[in-house]
């Protein structure tokens, strides 16, 4: 009787012991149906017409050996399926976080050029004088919440976070930083030690370079939460694709 311990089993161990008790069950079956048949056969040759028990005893016995082989591979090559699915995942889950995204490159995880949402300076618009009110316009939709601002060589400037625009404009006047009486802008932004460094905090990462480097870029700048892809890694190229702290995270988590 299974379960002859105090402790309960666990119904996946149970359920496991009796697809095992259920396999030995059928493998004896196979093998006494496939041993007999041929046998009775073979004592029916004895007293029969030999040349048409020959033919029948042959007929039986390489059907029967089909049937039991063809029966058996498919009852247990599902469990040795299964066994191997189950050791290759334990080894991915004995992989550190850093294994697992030294195997991933930056072009793989990254949001390409193409399809980043961006602002876009003119030619010789300084970052400062860019409105909040623009910015607002494209962060109100709630699908973009992060907005990199890049000059017009294609290089990154900056980037607003909805998160750090709403705390401006919900502290701003109330003591934190004097409201201007202009319309609000990057620059006033920047005024904001807390707020302006999180505009101007990026790291980079060359394009052949792994996620595991990505993470490294990131955790070199505290409380960075944002990676752009250039070239060769340096901030003064244009950026060809954007790694998000997130998109790390949901990499680990796979």
């Amino acid at each position: 009787m299974l379960g002859t311990s105090s402790q309960p089993i666990d119904p996946q161990t149970h359920i496991a012991l009796e697809h095992g008790q259920a396999q030995r069950n059928f493998a004896l079956l196979v093998f006494v149906f496939s041993f007999f048949l041929p046998l009775i056969v073979a004592l029916n040759a004895l007293s029969g017409d030999k040349i048409d028990t020959q033919l029948v005893f042959t007929n039986i016995t390489t059907l029967v050996g089909t049937w039991a082989g063809t029966l058996l591979a498919f009852f247990y090559s599902r469990e040795n399926f299964e066994s191997a699915s189950r050791s290759l995942q334990q080894t991915i889950q004995r992989l550190t976080p850093g294994d697992k995204l030294h195997g991933v490159k930056v072009t793989d995880a990254m949001i390409p050029r193409g399809e980043m949402t961006t602002f876009d300076l003119k030619p010789g618009q300084d970052m400062k004088s860019v409105l909040l009110s623009d910015l607002s316009a494209r962060l109100k939709n709630g699908k973009v919440t992060r907005l990199p601002i890049l000059n017009a060589d294609g290089g990154a400037s900056g980037i607003v976070h909805a998160s750090t625009l709403a705390e401006f404009q919900s502290t701003a006047g109330a003591g934190a930083a004097p409201a201007p009486a202009r319309p609000a802008t990057i620059g006033d932004l920047l005024l904001r030690a807390d707020l302006g460094q999180k505009v101007t905090r990026l790291s980079y990462v060359g394009r052949d370079r792994s996620l595991r480097d990505a993470q490294a870029a990131l955790n070199s700048q505290p409380g960075c939460k944002d990676v752009f892809v250039t070239a060769t890694g340096t901030g003064r190229e244009a950026v060809v694709g954007w790694i998000t702290d997130s998109r790390i995270l949901l990499t680990l988590d796979t």
